[in-house]
């Protein structure tokens, strides 16, 4: 009984997705895959606003220029996470690096602008409530 236990635990451990607030070895599962078509589909919807990436600030393993990741020619990326001055913020449940204070902040203080989810997985694009009506450039 326990090695049919520990053999469940060992196939589906890749499709666990823990709660926020408990960090996730996102990397060494499966479970991260949806992310990077929910990624994508959150920079169209940031292009089709004409929202900059440089208005977008997030963590690691989002920050600097697209070109890093996508290998697009890209030099616009985002922007390392600052809830004073960034006009928006791109929250993934894939990221580790939001503290518990920041996600309550993100969830009661922040306006949600775009969200998209997939399989557990969620990325968010939150608008910034103290910087004024933020119209596209």
């Amino acid at each position: 009984l326990v090695l049919i236990g520990v053999f469940v635990g060992l196939a589906t451990g890749n499709l666990w997705i823990y709660p926020k607030g408990i960090a996730q070895g996102w990397d060494t599962t499966l479970a991260h895959l949806p992310y990077y078509s929910l990624r994508k589909k959150m920079i169209n919807f940031l292009e089709t606003e004409k929202i900059p990436l440089t208005d977008v600030g997030t963590v690691f393993p989002n920050i600097g220029p697209l070109e890093i990741y996508e290998l697009n020619g890209e030099s616009e990326g985002f922007v390392r996470k600052d809830f004073v001055h960034n006009p928006y913020i791109f929250y993934s449940t894939v990221f580790n690096d939001f503290s518990d204070e920041e996600l309550v902040t993100l969830e009661k203080n922040w306006l949600v602008k775009q969200r998209y989810a997939a399989f557990g997985i969620e990325v968010v694009l939150y608008r910034n409530p103290n910087i004024g009506s933020i119209e596209p450039k």
